[in-house]
């Protein structure tokens, strides 16, 4: 009964996001899931006739609780466990789950070149600089920053490791929208929980690359920007400035840059042009600073 209300749940658990959730049959997140979903942190989430479940998220804690005879989440839970988000937890009865508790951002290790040629950590770049990105055909260009949307130096994380066979690494919140498998149109963009060991990913230079490894970690300093066309690259590696799968969704993603484009042009800043002849220069920063 237990682990039929967690497969409803997780099947249920789609409907906004902040945060994401899979539950095994294991005792160490490995092998077969019976749940993984998205979740709203805080929100009771009932599985029809199966119960009720509970994720609530306090920075990287957590506290994950099931009702298998209550789908309001009412009365005792019927059982309850709790952990560090980005690492294995124990549930009894059950198996084991992981959960991600996150904003939607990169981690302290993130780099961007400005169009100047210097490669900054992403926590050194402003409002109105000029930062290498991608257009949605996957070629490389200079976009502006419109807007800086997450910039926590002190705040504590859970964030994937993502290791390319370039040897690239890629610290990223598990649900920030990132190109796997073709690049770069934004409509195509997933979320980085679903990037596995053999994934298709993408450099600056739109060179395509493996995923070597997958990893959790922790670590202090969360940070993420807006360009005004949506794409960026952040460690040398192409992604966008999208978390939060519900609140952009597809159709949001696209307009999102034509919005972006029309307040800017009130300042008439030029947003973005091609950089394909600058990114050999970027290329070989990249190699010196190895």
């Amino acid at each position: 009964m237990m682990r039929t209300t967690f497969l409803v749940l997780a099947a249920t658990l789609a409907t906004s996001y902040a945060g994401h959730l899979k539950v095994y049959t294991s005792q160490d997140c490995s092998g077969s899931t019976v749940g993984d979903s998205d979740f709203t942190s805080g929100t009771c989430v009932s599985s029809g006739d199966s119960g009720s479940g509970l994720v609530t998220c306090n920075g990287t804690a957590f506290t994950l609780q099931i009702w298998s005879s209550s789908t309001t989440c009412a009365g005792p839970a019927t059982l309850t466990t709790s952990g560090t988000s980005g690492v294995c937890a124990s549930v009894p009865l059950a198996g084991s789950a992981m959960v991600d508790c996150s904003s939607s951002c990169f981690s302290s290790t993130a780099t961007m070149q400005l169009e100047s040629g210097a490669v900054v950590p992403m926590s050194a770049v402003h409002v109105g600089d000029r930062v290498l990105s991608m257009s949605s055909e996957g070629k490389p260009m200079f976009d502006k920053v419109f807007r800086i949307t997450h910039h926590e130096p002190t705040e504590v994380t859970a964030f994937r490791r993502i290791t390319l066979s370039s040897g690239d690494v890629l610290e990223i919140t598990a649900e920030h929208l990132l190109h796997v498998g073709t690049c770069c149109s934004l409509a195509n963009a997933v979320p980085a929980h679903e990037v596995v060991v053999g994934s298709t990913m993408f450099l600056a230079s739109g060179e395509a690359v493996t995923v070597t490894s997958v990893e959790s970690v922790v670590s202090t300093g969360s940070y993420n920007l807006h360009t005004l066309g949506g794409n960026l690259v952040v460690s040398n590696v192409a992604a966008t400035h999208f978390g939060n799968p519900a609140a952009w969704s597809l159709v949001g993603r696209s307009l999102a840059p034509y919005w972006y484009q029309a307040v800017n042009a009130v300042s008439a800043v030029v947003g973005a042009e091609d950089a394909s002849q600058k990114t050999e220069a970027h290329n070989s920063l990249r190699r010196a600073a190895q």
